[in-house]
């Protein structure tokens, strides 16, 4: 990770909470959620930020276990999940990086794009420690699924209209852009 250079500090102590305190708060800015597992102590934790994100409440920490963690991932995306675990213990890659649908407390599925890498390995290989962030992506997520059903629409419209043979005109009176589509110009023999 990069780090951040203050310019005129003379105290290398205070520049460096300047630094952590300055990376906390483009965390929280950017609400990521961050998170670390350690699996030679069986433990992690978890910033309150990746608690809320699924309306969990920070000071239930039950809540962060794997079991009720993997309970609250949609089942179709759990497979995924799981192979990116197996992926990272047989050593093909240190980044960990998966999209997956999660139940928030509300009832509503939201979609978390998790990212991370593992910092350090036992002599076998197997990851100690791991440390990452995850994103609420839900909105990019509909915003996508909107443009894809708008172009599945104009699509439709399209062949539609060509199999109908008729020609498609359009003109915007505030830019007077027009647009006339393929078929317009066939129909009136141009």
């Amino acid at each position: 990770m990069d780090t951040l250079a203050p310019q005129g500090v003379s105290n290398p102590a205070n520049s460096k909470i300047d630094t952590d305190r300055r990376w906390q708060i483009a965390l929280e800015c950017a609400e990521h959620g961050v998170w670390e597992v350690n699996t030679a102590l069986n433990s992690s934790c978890h910033s309150s930020i990746w608690f809320t994100m699924r309306g969990l409440n920070p000071s239930d920490l039950e809540q962060a276990s794997f079991e009720k963690w993997m309970s609250r991932i949609h089942e179709d995306d759990r497979a995924v999940w799981l192979q990116n675990i197996r992926n990272n213990q047989n050593r093909t890659n240190d980044v960990v990086r998966c999209e997956y649908r999660e139940r928030h407390t509300d009832g509503r599925w939201i979609s978390i794009l998790s990212q991370g890498r593992i910092i350090s390995r036992d002599e076998n290989g197997n990851p100690l420690q791991i440390i990452g962030t995850d994103l609420d992506n839900s909105e990019l997520k509909l915003a996508q699924q909107r443009v894809q059903e708008l172009s599945d629409i104009e699509q439709r419209w399209r062949i539609a209209l060509e199999s109908a043979g008729q020609g498609l005109w359009d003109i915007n009176h505030k830019t007077k852009e027009k647009f006339f589509s393929e078929a317009w110009f066939t129909v009136r023999g141009k």
